[in-house]
């Protein structure tokens, strides 16, 4: 829904506070006397202006609801100035009545009789419109339903959790500080009697867990906070002696909304504080009697903690942890929870932080080709979220490639040639892409295969096969894992007409451009795979400055032309430098119009 409703609305709330601002009624006082006194009529006159006040009221808390509707950023701060206008009402309203109690009551004064002031205060505009008095009433029976003449006006328990729901989705610095408070004054009124039929309740309660939750990643304190009000949930729901709060019975969501908060505050052990919160769960679950709760942890208790334990900085422990809580969640649904069927991306962002993972313990590899087989037996039998899609691929190619594994290119060119022909074969979510090809001639670098180079510049073809775009990126890591080949002569020259037939591929682009990779990488493929010559030695002088001129000089691609020549023809390409050692230049040495094009990008 649109503000459009809701700023007309406002519009026209003005006209009825004039109506109420104008019916204000002086005060008399009698000489000599300390005490305020009323005459019939006057009093008569203010339980109009009640009448009048509770009217207003009910044209805030629409205009309050219409607001809360609006997905307008703007919106919770309206609903806020809504729910504070009612809340002033209602301040009046029992300063009024409190004045009025201490009139003697004349034998023919009107007297307005007791309601049960349980009607909703969030009535619909229509139903009191039609029938409502004239604003100059003068019959007593006119405004007998609207009011009682012991109680006076609260805001309902509607508008209140309207009110706290709307802040609960603002990220307005302070919205959560304002639907905590507005709680603790539900509470209030409650507890003192006189709120009729409305009460607090689990909405409201999960509304301000779900406002702290929403702000725990940015301020210390907010997850505990959350967290708090959950424990407050609890502790009024089974205390024995409240009675009026056996109501307020905390759901899945009172509890996954709290460890969303532990999960994504950046607090040290905030997924442990988490894992007490499922373990509460669970504890409540299998409890019997009035222990019991219906809060069996579901597919978004485990997706929340794994996300956490995905996000938290605590290395392979963190990825250990999450996989553990995945595995934990396919165990249970093999034995029957239907409830907890995995999700693909729960899967892909698993070995995608396993790809990322310190290689050095050279597990992430096989670990998330665990995963992947994994996935494929949950999906043969009938799990059809878990199809394993291109980012699937392409994360467990991408984990090949960081771990520098010699035989991870068979690995990473079989998985490539899977997607391939499944893709051909009708599969369109594993269609690879720029990145999965440009991942699997990453995975080439380290290989100690004789032909790898031919391999790469093969890649090209197998992309635009599949509708697949080269990209800068594919024909920089062509260059690089040509400039690694090994072998005699003839193998070097081989793969260095690979790079050079890259490298001028993409200067020639009207697409893409170089940049200091292209540059740094060619440099170190000539000095790799070219004999020393005057034509090696030209080539590398017209490769730097061509750089150079295009500003993409930086400490990389100095460092490859400084080792590839002699000392003195590096200082004679570059020019004059203040350095003793040529060999330790960088880029802030040479003219800062070098370098001015460098700008990194992702793959």
């Amino acid at each position: 829904m649109d503000s459009h409703y809701a700023i007309r609305a406002s519009e026209w709330i003005s006209h009825l506070e004039n109506l109420y601002t104008n019916s204000h009624i002086k005060k008399e006082t009698h000489q000599g006397q300390d005490v305020k006194e009323v005459q019939p009529e006057q009093a008569f006159r203010k339980q109009n202006k009640r009448l009048l006040r509770k009217y207003l009221l009910w044209a805030y808390s629409d205009v309050l609801s219409a607001w809360c509707k609006c997905s307008e950023k703007k919106s919770p701060k309206k609903v806020y100035k809504y729910i504070t206008l009612i809340e002033q009402l209602c301040k009046e309203d029992k300063e009024e009545l409190d004045e009025m109690h201490t009139i003697d009551n004349q034998e023919d004064q009107p007297m307005m009789h007791d309601n049960d002031h349980g009607d909703d205060l969030i009535g619909n505009s229509n139903t009191w419109l039609g029938s409502s008095p004239d604003l100059g009433i003068n019959a007593n029976e006119e405004y007998e339903p609207y009011l009682d003449k012991n109680i006076p006006l609260y805001p309902s328990a509607q508008c209140y959790t309207q009110a706290i729901l709307s802040l609960s989705k603002s990220k307005e610095l302070g919205s959560a500080q304002r639907a905590n408070e507005i709680l603790y004054r539900m509470l209030e009124i409650y507890d003192s009697g006189e709120w009729g039929r409305h009460k607090p309740g689990v909405y409201a309660f999960n509304g301000v867990i779900s406002a702290w939750a929403n702000c725990a990643s940015s301020t210390l304190g907010n997850a505990d906070r959350a967290e708090k009000i959950l424990n407050l949930m609890e502790e009024l729901y089974f205390d024995g002696d409240k009675p009026e709060y056996d109501h307020l019975k905390p759901d899945s969501i009172s509890y996954n909304t709290a460890i969303k908060a532990w999960a994504t505050s950046k607090e040290d052990a905030a997924m442990f504080r988490a894992e007490t919160l499922v373990e509460r769960m669970e504890e409540k679950y299998n409890a019997v009697g009035d222990d019991f709760l219906d809060v069996k942890p579901d597919s978004y208790t485990y997706n929340t903690m794994i996300t956490g334990w995905l996000r938290s900085d605590l290395g392979i422990i963190s990825t250990e942890n999450a996989e553990a809580l995945l595995r934990r969640m396919v165990e249970k649904f093999l034995d029957g929870d239907r409830d907890l069927e995995p999700h693909q991306k729960i899967f892909s962002s698993i070995i995608d932080k396993w790809a990322k993972s310190d290689p050095s313990k050279n597990i992430a590899v096989k670990r998330s080709i665990d995963l992947l087989n994994l996935m494929e037996s949950l999906y043969e039998n009938g799990c059809n979220q878990l199809r394993p899609d291109k980012i699937t691929y392409t994360n467990i190619i991408d984990a090949i490639a960081r771990s520098r594994s010699p035989a991870g290119a068979q690995m990473a060119l079989l998985l490539l040639e899977t997607m391939e022909t499944k893709y051909q074969n009708g599969d369109r979510d594993v269609k690879p892409s720029a990145q999965t090809y440009s991942c699997t001639l990453l995975s080439l670098l380290n290989s100690n295969m004789g032909n790898k180079h031919i391999i790469a510049q093969n890649i090209p073809k197998r992309m635009r096969d599949l509708g697949v775009e080269p990209n800068a990126f594919t024909w920089n890591y062509i260059i690089h894992v040509a400039s690694m080949v090994d072998g005699n002569e003839e193998r070097k020259m081989e793969a260095f007409k690979v790079a050079l037939g890259a490298f001028q591929t993409l200067r020639k682009s009207e697409d893409h451009d170089t940049d200091s990779f292209t540059y740094t990488f060619f440099l170190k493929a000539i000095n790799h795979l070219m004999p020393q010559s005057v034509m090696r030695s030209s080539i590398i002088k017209e490769t730097f400055l061509e750089c150079a001129k295009e500003g993409k000089v930086n400490d990389q691609v100095l460092s490859r032309l400084v080792w590839a020549v002699p000392q003195e023809e590096a200082r004679e390409i570059i020019g004059p430098v203040r350095i003793s050692d040529i060999r330790n230049i960088k880029a802030h040495h040479v003219p800062k119009a070098w370098g001015r094009k460098n700008v990194y990008r992702r793959k």
